[in-house]
């Protein structure tokens, strides 16, 4: 089979996910909690996780404003997982009087991928400011829509493309 050369993050997103999850169904966790605890998994006998985490506890994000025109997206990838920096994208659903601005993500680690060759990639905590462009004198009520990719390096799995959603209403 001929796959695209476009596709290719894709395809093998979705061929790993379907040996360790059995589906590549787009996944839409519900919004973050702030609350969140450390996520766990059931370990093997080695003591690797046997297990995959959800990506919403393998990548728990956190999405606040700061002001009026700003908001700031916290990923805190959990031990043995990376994000793929050139995956990470930002845009505002239902939006009233506002508008994502140019987001500037903090560079990342070096890693040569065997799909996409070389990457950035995100292994700690990374905090990224997500500009808002507003209508003077409007409140805003939107829903953020985050989209991100990781892997778990310990078991060799890449998760799908995943949506997270944030809901705003600022004065």
């Amino acid at each position: 089979m001929n796959i695209p050369v476009k596709a290719w993050p894709r395809a093998a997103a979705c061929t790993l996910s379907l040996l360790a999850l059995a589906s590549c169904s787009e996944q839409k966790p519900s919004p973050p909690s702030t609350t969140q605890e450390a996520p766990t998994s059931r370990p093997n006998a080695t003591g690797a996780s046997a297990e995959p985490l959800p990506p919403e506890q393998a990548f728990p994000l956190k999405v606040e404003a700061v002001d009026a025109t700003t908001l700031v997206a916290q990923f805190a990838p959990v031990p043995h997982h990376y994000l793929y920096r050139s995956q990470i994208s930002f845009a505002l659903k239902d939006a009233v009087g506002a508008r994502v601005g140019a987001v500037a993500l903090p560079r990342g680690l070096p890693k040569k991928d065997p799909f996409l060759g070389e990457q950035e990639v995100y292994r700690d905590v990374v905090q990224i400011s997500v500009p808002l462009a507003r209508e003077a004198g409007k409140p805003a009520k939107f829903t953020l829509v985050t989209t991100y990719q990781g892997c778990n390096e310990q078991i060799g799995l890449c998760y799908p493309p995943t949506e997270a959603f944030s809901d705003f209403n600022l004065p």
